[in-house]
Parts: structure tokens; sequence; C-alpha cells
């Protein structure tokens, strides 16, 4: 209020050339300014990163195929638990639940006849068979034997 009273007292007789702006008008007038300020940065070539995170398991992955424990309609003891959950169970009786980790996937494309398909992680990398088939009424136990050299860690 004093800037205006002052301008009025000293008959100031150089007309104001700028329009007064509405906050709506200044906000949109500095969002282009700064966009155009971005364009006129030159870009910085940055090289192509994939970021790392942490696993909750810690040695293993078994994976098993889910069409395969579809058709397995009686389960692995007979009493209609798929095999991913009763691995998960076992592994965790045995101290291993948090160091390997079971999920299901897709089809591996192998689909045995009355059979699940599996594979560990370790063995999809560098193994000529990578693949195994728990074949319905063998022991799921044989899944720990072949999980078994986690024991020694």
């Amino acid at each position: 209020m004093e800037a205006i009273r002052w301008r009025v007292a000293n008959a100031d007789p150089t007309p104001i050339e700028t329009p007064i702006e509405t906050p709506i008008e200044f906000i949109a007038r500095e969002a282009v300014q700064r966009h155009m300020d971005l364009l006129d940065e030159p870009e910085v070539a940055r090289p192509p990163m994939l970021i790392r995170a942490r696993a909750t398991w810690r040695d293993e992955v078994v994976f098993v195929c889910r069409k395969c424990m579809r058709k397995q309609r009686k389960g692995v003891d007979g009493d209609g638990t798929s095999l991913r959950k009763w691995l998960r169970r076992a592994l965790k009786q045995a101290g291993l639940g948090k160091r390997v980790r079971v999920l299901e996937t897709s089809c591996f494309d192998l689909c045995p006849k009355r059979g699940v398909a599996l594979a560990r992680g370790r063995d999809l990398a560098d193994a000529a068979k990578p693949l195994r088939v728990l074949r319905d009424g063998d022991d799921p136990a044989l899944l720990l034997t072949w999980l078994g050299d986690l024991h020694g860690d």
C-alpha cells in the first residue's frame, strides 16, 4: 500500500506497461518457462542399469509346474494337499523354510503323464537335464533328498 501511495504522491508519469497477472496465469507462465529450460538442457546419456533387490530366500528356488499340479487330483498324500504346499511345510519342518523358495510356474512343456515337473534354480543355469519329475505314488520325501545338500551349510 505504501508503494502505491508513494507512486501516486510522486506522480510518476511513466505508465505501467505490464498488466497484472492472476495467480493462475503466473503459475502457468512459470511452468512453461521451466519446461522450456528443460528442453534447452543437453541430454546426458545414462547407461542402462538394473535395480538390485534383496530376496526373502537365501539359497535356492524350486519351480513347480502349475499345470501338472492341477492334473494331480489326489494331491501328494492322497489328502488333496498340493505338492507346493507339502514341500513348503516339509522344508519348514527341516529348518530350511527361509533358505528355499517354492514357486509355481507356467508349463515347462514336459507334461509327464501322472506326474509333476520340477526344476531347481541352479540346475536351470548349468545342467544338461534341469527338469525332474515326481510321479504319482512316488514318495515326496525324495524331493527333500534332492534338496538335501543344503543341510550341510
